[in-house]
C-alpha cells in the first residue's frame, strides 16, 4: 500500500513539474535537473517526489534540510535522512530496521540505532543512544536481554537511577512549616523553600507557554532531586517537647569512688608504657595513636566480647570494605561534598571513592536494591571496621584520643518490615537493651539519653546516646549512640521487602554502636585504676584476654629508652 501511494503523489508530482515554468525561461522536464543558476519558485515542484523550500537545492540523493520537518504522510526512504534538526512526526516511520513508535520521538541529539527498537513506553532521552551496550536510564531497558545493573556501571559519569523520594511529603504546602522548623532545629543545611520551587516549575512546564525541552526537564529535575536530598528525616513527635537539652533516661551502675586524685588515661598510660599519641607528625598527623601491649590486647578483647554478644542476639557478622563511592555514603545520610563534611576522600584516581566513616555505609551499601523476603525480617547484622573521620575540636574535653581521625568499632545494623508501623521501633528498643548489657556488664557507670532534635543526624526519627562516666577528667563522654531511621535510608538505597499481600513495600532500617573502642578504653581504665597507677581489668572481660593479663601493669624497670645525642666528638681507638 505505502509503494501504490508513493507511485501515485510521484505520477502527480512529475505531471505538475512539467506544467511548471522555472525562472530564467527554463522548464524543469522530468529528467531535467534545476541547474546551479535555477532555483525552483514556492509553488515549484521538483522531480524525484520532492518538495523543495525557498532555501532548499534539489540534489540526487535529496536531503530534508535542518528547516524541513517530514510531513505525515511522507516515508524518510532509506537514502534520505531527517538530519539534526529534523523530527519524525507520529505517523512516521524510521527505515532500516528501526521503528519510531507513536509515544517516542527521536530527539535531537538521540539515533536509533539499526538493531535497536523503541518501545511504546520508553523515550530516548537526549543525552541518550540506544547502543548494544545501551546504559540503562530510570524506566528503559536495554535489548539484547540486558539490563544494566548498579555493579556494571562505572560511578563517574554513570547515570544514576532516581532515588525514591517521598514528594507528596515534602512538596505539599501543609508540611512546608514542619519541615522548615526542623531543618532550623538540626542545623541541616536542606531549604524546603528551594524543593517548593523546583516543584512549581516542573509542574507548570506542561504548559504551552512554558513547555520544556528533554534536557531542560532533566536538569531541572536533577536540581530538585538535589535539594530534596539535603532535607532531614521526620522526627518523632515527642523530642519537639525537649527544646536543647537530652532526657535522662536511666543510670547505670553506681558512680565509681576513688581514695585517690583519679588519673586521665593520658597520665596512666605514659607511665605504662601503653600509648604513644605525641610525635607522630612526620608518620600520621595529629589525632592519631598507637596502643601497645595491654592496651592493644584491651582492644582485641573489647571486640571478642562485643562480636560474642551479638553472634548469641541472632546478629550476623561480615567482614566490609573501608572504601565506598561517595553516592552510597551521601545515601546513608552523611555529605561527602559539603565545606564541612567529615568524610576523606581519595583524591587519585578521581573515582568518587570514600573512607568508610562508620560500618553502617557499607553494610547499606551492601543491601542496596535488595528486595528482602517478609520470612528475612528482622534482618539483624554486625562489622567490625576502622572508621574514618576527619572531624576536628579544639575543645579541651576532647584531647587524646577522645576524638581521632581513625579507629575501631563494632556496628549493629538492622532492616525491618513497616507492616504494623511498630517494628523499627522494637528492633531500635532491642539495639539500645543489647547496648545497656554489655555496657553494664563491664561495669562502668554510664547515663542513657533520649536526645532532642538539634542532636539527630540527618537519617535519624530518634536517636538515643550513651555516655560513661570518665573519673579522671571528670566528665561523661559518649561511647555509643542507637538510631531509628525509618525509611530515611532505604528510599535512598532502594531496600524494599516483599509484604504478607505480595506488594513491595520500603523497608526501615535501624543502626546502633555496640563498641567504640578508644572511648570505651577511656572508661575503662579511668574506672578500673589502682593507686599504684596500675588497671585491673573487669571479669567480663577475662575470657578474651591473654593469660595472667588481666591487669595492665608497667613494663620492667630495665628497658632501652632512646636519647638524642650529637656524635662523639674524641677518637675511637681500635
Amino acid at each position: 500500500m505505502g509503494r501504490l501511494i508513493s507511485h501515485q503523489l510521484y505520477s502527480r508530482l512529475k505531471l505538475v513539474a512539467t506544467r511548471t515554468l522555472c525562472t530564467n525561461s527554463t522548464r524543469c522536464t522530468d529528467s531535467t535537473r534545476c541547474t546551479d543558476s535555477t532555483r525552483c519558485t514556492d509553488s515549484t515542484r521538483c522531480t524525484d517526489s520532492t518538495r523543495c523550500t525557498d532555501s532548499t537545492r534539489c540534489t540526487d540523493s535529496t536531503r530534508c534540510t535542518d528547516s524541513t520537518r517530514c510531513t505525515d504522510s511522507t516515508r524518510c526512504t532509506d537514502s534520505t535522512r531527517c538530519t539534526d534538526s529534523t523530527r519524525c512526526t507520529d505517523s512516521t516511520r524510521c527505515t532500516d530496521s528501526t521503528r519510531c513508535t507513536d509515544s517516542t520521538r527521536c530527539t535531537d541529539s538521540t539515533r536509533c540505532t539499526d538493531s535497536t527498537r523503541c518501545t511504546d513506553s520508553t523515550r530516548c532521552t537526549d543525552s541518550t543512544r540506544c547502543t548494544d551496550s545501551t546504559q540503562c536510564t530510570d524506566s528503559t531497558r536495554c535489548t539484547n536481554s540486558t539490563r544494566c545493573t548498579d555493579s556494571e556501571i562505572p560511578n563517574e559519569g554513570r547515570n544514576k537511577p532516581r532515588y525514591n523520594l517521598d514528594y507528596d511529603y515534602l512538596c505539599n504546602p501543609a508540611n512546608t512549616d514542619t519541615i522548615a522548623r526542623l531543618i532550623q532545629h538540626r542545623k541541616n543545611r536542606g531549604n524546603i523553600h528551594s524543593v517548593l520551587e523546583l516543584s512549581k516549575r516542573l509542574q507548570s512546564s506542561g504548559d504551552d507557554d512554558e513547555a520544556l525541552t528533554n534536557e531542560e526537564r532533566r536538569v531541572l529535575e536533577d536540581e530538585l532531586e538535589r535539594e530534596a536530598l539535603k532535607i532531614p528525616n521526620r522526627a518523632s513527635p515527642h523530642l519537639w517537647q525537649y527544646g536543647d537539652e537530652p532526657k535522662v533516661v536511666e543510670m547505670v551502675n553506681p558512680k565509681p569512688r576513688h581514695t585517690f586524685p583519679p588519673r586521665e588515661l593520658s597520665v596512666l598510660a605514659q607511665r605504662l608504657g601503653v600509648l604513644r599519641t605525641e610525635n607522630l607528625g612526620n608518620l600520621t598527623g595529629t589525632r592519631s595513636y598507637y596502643f601497645l601491649g595491654g592496651l592493644a590486647d584491651l582492644e582485641q578483647a573489647l571486640v571478642r566480647y562485643t562480636v560474642s554478644h551479638l553472634v548469641k542476639c541472632g546478629f550476623t557478622l561480615m567482614s566490609v570494605p573501608d572504601l565506598l563511592y561517595g553516592d552510597i555514603i551521601e545515601a546513608c545520610g552523611m555529605t561527602t561534598t559539603s565545606d564541612n563534611s567529615q568524610v576523606y576522600q581519595i583524591l587519585d584516581p578521581p573515582e568518587g571513592v570514600c573512607l568508610a566513616g562508620t560500618a553502617e555505609m557499607s553494610l547499606g551499601g551492601y543491601l542496596r536494591n535488595r528486595r528482602l523476603q517478609l520470612s528475612e525480617l528482622p534482618l539483624r547484622l554486625a562489622a567490625v571496621s576502622r572508621c574514618y573521620r576527619s572531624e576536628a575540636s579544639g575543645a579541651h574535653e576532647e584531647r587524646g584520643i577522645f576524638r581521632v581521625h581513625a579507629f575501631t568499632k563494632v556496628e549493629m545494623f538492622g532492616v525491618t518490615a513497616t507492616d504494623s508501623g511498630e517494628e523499627s521501633h522494637q528492633l531500635y528498643t532491642e539495639m539500645t537493651h543489647i547496648q545497656k548489657h554489655l555496657f553494664s556488664n563491664l561495669g562502668i557507670h554510664f547515663q542513657i539519653l533520649d536526645m532532642p532534635l538539634h542532636d539527630l543526624g540527618a537519617p535519624a526519627y530518634c536517636k538515643t546516646d550513651m555516655e560513661a562516666w570518665m573519673p579522671g577528667r571528670n566528665m561523661y563522654g559518649e561511647v555509643s549512640s542507637a538510631s531509628n531511621c525509618t525509611d530515611y535510608q532505604a528510599r535512598r538505597l532502594n531496600i524494599t521487602y516483599t509484604s504478607q499481600d505480595g506488594l513491595q513495600r520500603l523497608a526501615h532500617t535501624v543502626n546502633g554502636t555496640a563498641c567504640a573502642v578508644p572511648r570505651m578504653v577511656i572508661a575503662l581504665c579511668e574506672t578500673f585504676q589502682t593507686p599504684e597507677g596500675t588497671v585491673t581489668l573487669p571479669p567480663a572481660l577475662h575470657p578474651f584476654l591473654p593469660q595472667h593479663k588481666h591487669t595492665i601493669t608497667p613494663p620492667p624497670l630495665c628497658r632501652m629508652t632512646w636519647i638524642k645525642e650529637k656524635a662523639y666528638q674524641g677518637t675511637i681507638l681500635n
